[in-house]
Order: structure tokens, then C-alpha cells, then sequence
């Protein structure tokens, strides 16, 4: 993505968003966390081996990546759940280039099954005044970061089935 996305993205986000309902929105958290599930089936770190964010990628950097992208957004989402709006920065990436592929992998558990939770508990209240300022489509409501959050590990979900081979 270029330092200045296309407005039609930004706009394709607000219109998911706007025609999904919480419940539509869980249930596509749901379906994001399952097929990332399936995809690291069976992954080890034999089949992993870490190495600087800025070379060519493997597992593990998705590990890496999928981890720390889904613990901005509980947070992103956490605050939203108590009205408050987040400048999510530009340090949401990674986690940096020493985690264990032992590490990376549990954090992506622990993650993506609170952000499903969190994702529930927007569903619960969350106005459209609350706001995510994402670093590069800037404010955008929780709905729409949830459209957002889910869709890119979505992107990696399909990343990580084609570096293992998996067939979908």
C-alpha cells in the first residue's frame, strides 16, 4: 500500500462497514479465526525460520506480523468498547525481529480469539463517534477498523496457505 491509499479503499472499508450489522461483523471474525487456525496447523519452526522483517518472508514472519497487527486492533477495540477513540501510530507492525517462533505463534492464539471477543463486545454499544486513526486512511469508526483488522489477516491467512502449499 502506498503512503497514500487510494480513497476508493477507504471508502470500500465505510461501506462494508456500513452494511454489516455486529453480528455480521462477529461472525466474520469468526470465519478469519478459524481459517488462521487451519492455515497453522501442523505449522513448526522447523518450517519458520525468522529473519529481518525487510528480506524475504516465511512463516514466522507472518507469525510475527498476524500477532502483533491483531493486538493493536484488541486494543484499538478495547477502547472503543469504553468510548474512547485511538491513534493507532505506526509501530503496530511487529513485534521486531527476535521473537521465538514458539512465541509468535502463541500470541497470535492469545490474539486472535480476544479480538473475536472484542469484536462481541463492540457489538454491544460502540457508537459511530468512536473513532481509530489509522496511520494511513486515518479516523475511521470501530466498525470500520473491524472491517479492516479482519480483512487484512484475512490477506494473510491466504499468504500463509500459499507459502505452506495448502490448497483452499
Amino acid at each position: 500500500m502506498a503512503d497514500e491509499p487510494a480513497p476508493s479503499f477507504k471508502q470500500q472499508v465505510q461501506d462494508a462497514a456500513a452494511q454489516s450489522s455486529w453480528a455480521e461483523l462477529l461472525s466474520g471474525a469468526e470465519t478469519m479465526r478459524d481459517g488462521w487456525a487451519e492455515v497453522i496447523d501442523g505449522l513448526s519452526a522447523d518450517d519458520s525460520p525468522s529473519g529481518p522483517q525487510d528480506g524475504p518472508w516465511s512463516p514466522w514472519h507472518l507469525l510475527n506480523h498476524v500477532g502483533a497487527w491483531l493486538e493493536g486492533a484488541t486494543n484499538a477495540l478495547d477502547r472503543a468498547t469504553q468510548g474512547e477513540s485511538t491513534d493507532l501510530g505506526s509501530d503496530q507492525a511487529f513485534y521486531g525481529d527476535s521473537p521465538s517462533f514458539e512465541e509468535a505463534r502463541d500470541r497470535v492464539a492469545r490474539y486472535v480469539d480476544t479480538f473475536v471477543a472484542q469484536i462481541e463486545a463492540c457489538g454491544a454499544g460502540v457508537g459511530d463517534d468512536v473513532r481509530v486513526t489509522h496511520r494511513l486512511l486515518g479516523e475511521i469508526n470501530a466498525a470500520e477498523y473491524a472491517v479492516l483488522a479482519t480483512g487484512h489477516v484475512n490477506g494473510h491467512t491466504a499468504q500463509m496457505r500459499e507459502m505452506r502449499g495448502l490448497g483452499g
